[in-house]
C-alpha cells in the first residue's frame, strides 16, 4: 500500500465511524483510487444517504463491497495506520 492508499484508508475510516465528518467535508468519489477504495467511499456514502446511521457497520459494508480481499480491507478501516486531516489528504498525489 503506497502512501496515498494510506491517507485514503485513514479518512475512509474517520468517515465510516462519523457521518458528521462526511457532512461536514466535501469529498468526492475521484479523491478515492480507482477499485476498493473507490467503492468503498461509494458505498459509504450509499449506506449513510440510505439508513442514516450514527457509523458504518463494518460487517455490511464488507457485504456491500463483496470479492476477493473485501474482509481484510474494511478490517484495514477499523484502525487505520494513518489519522489524516482533510488538509493532508487534499495536498497528496492525485489517485
Amino acid at each position: 500500500m503506497n502512501s496515498n492508499q494510506e491517507l485514503e484508508v485513514g479518512v475512509l475510516g474517520d468517515i465510516r465511524k462519523t457521518r458528521a465528518l462526511l457532512e461536514a467535508v466535501e469529498l468526492e468519489r475521484s479523491d478515492f483510487t480507482p477499485g476498493i477504495f473507490r467503492q468503498a467511499f461509494i458505498e459509504t456514502v450509499s449506506l449513510f444517504k440510505d439508513q442514516r446511521p450514527e457509523e458504518i457497520d463494518p460487517l455490511i459494508l464488507r457485504q456491500r463491497l463483496g470479492g476477493n480481499g473485501s474482509g481484510t480491507f474494511v478490517a484495514s478501516l477499523m484502525s487505520p495506520r494513518v489519522q489524516a486531516g482533510s488538509e493532508i489528504f487534499r495536498a497528496r498525489s492525485p489517485p
